[in-house]
C-alpha cells in the first residue's frame, strides 16, 4: 500500500505567524514615518527661512542700508528672490500656508508668516510661530 503525501504549502499556523511578525514590525514603522514627514516640513522651512535670508543679505550688500519697514517684498522680489516660499509648520503649529512677509512689531502673534524685523540698524528675518519644533527650538528664534 502506498503512502500518500500531503500536498505542498503552507500550515495556517505558519501563515498567522508570518502576518502577527508584519504587524508589529508595521506598528513599529508608521510611527518613524510619521516623523519623518514632520521632519521634511521643517527642512523646508529652513530653506525657505535661509532663501529669504539670503535675499535680504544681498539687499543690503547692493544698497548698504535694509528696505524700510513695509517695504521688504517690493525690495527685495524679482532682483533678488523670484518669489517668497512658503512657510509650512508641521503640527503642532500647523498654520495655513503662506507666502507673506510681514512687519516685525515687537510681540508673534502665531500667524505662521514671514516676519521682517528693522529694529536697530540690522534686519532679521523670522517666522511668525510660538510653537516648538521638533529638537525644541520655537520656530520663531531660528
Amino acid at each position: 500500500m502506498r503512502r500518500r503525501l500531503a500536498p505542498p504549502g503552507f500550515t495556517l499556523i505558519e501563515l498567522m505567524i508570518v502576518v502577527a511578525i508584519l504587524g508589529i514590525l508595521a506598528a513599529v514603522a508608521i510611527p518613524k514615518f510619521a516623523g519623518l514627514i514632520n521632519k521634511s516640513r521643517e527642512a523646508q522651512a529652513k530653506y525657505g527661512l535661509g532663501s529669504v535670508r539670503s535675499s535680504l543679505s544681498l539687499y543690503y550688500a547692493d544698497n548698504q542700508f535694509f528696505p524700510t519697514v513695509g517695504g521688504f517684498s517690493s525690495a527685495v522680489l524679482g532682483r533678488y528672490i523670484d518669489k517668497i516660499p512658503p512657510v509650512l509648520i508641521p503640527p503642532p503649529g500647523d498654520h495655513p500656508r503662506s507666502e507673506t512677509v510681514g512687519d516685525y512689531l515687537g510681540t508673534i502673534n502665531d500667524t505662521g508668516i514671514w516676519l521682517y524685523d528693522i529694529t536697530g540698524t540690522t534686519g532679521r528675518i523670522l517666522i511668525d510661530c510660538s510653537h516648538q519644533d521638533q529638537q525644541g527650538r520655537t520656530w520663531s528664534t531660528w
